[in-house]
């Protein structure tokens, strides 16, 4: 694939987070926007790049055996670091994380399509 369709079709996938923003969980929509993801930067980087890698280690979802203790830290590290998400006081610590993994995947998106403008 070349430079600049890899970059068109990143772009795309790093638009549609905008949208997973609005669920309070992960859905359908969100594990096949996943897989696309997945797919695309084997297609464009290699199954074992260190881009694949850096997008597994997000965790989209906080471990449901965490300790109500460790819940409550995530929630207020989240909400002391993440000036640019909103959250409302309803929000359970795992929208909050949940959120919180979709700005990073976003961000690292973005890293990988400034890494291929950069490639002549």
């Amino acid at each position: 694939m070349d430079n600049e369709s890899a970059i068109e079709l990143l772009n795309h996938l790093r638009e549609r987070i905008f949208f997973f923003q609005e669920l309070p969980e992960p859905d359908d929509r969100f594990y096949e926007w996943h897989t696309e993801v997945l797919k695309a930067l084997v297609s464009i980087f290699g199954s074992e790049s260190t881009e694949i890698k850096e997008f597994q280690q997000i965790r989209f979802q906080l471990d449901p055996n965490a300790s109500g203790s460790f819940r409550e830290r995530t929630r207020d590290l989240l909400e002391n670091a993440a000036a640019t998400v909103s959250f409302d006081d309803s929000d359970s610590s795992q929208v909050l994380y949940y959120r919180q993994r979709l700005h990073e995947a976003s961000e690292l998106l973005l890293a990988f399509i400034i890494g291929l403008r950069r490639v002549p």
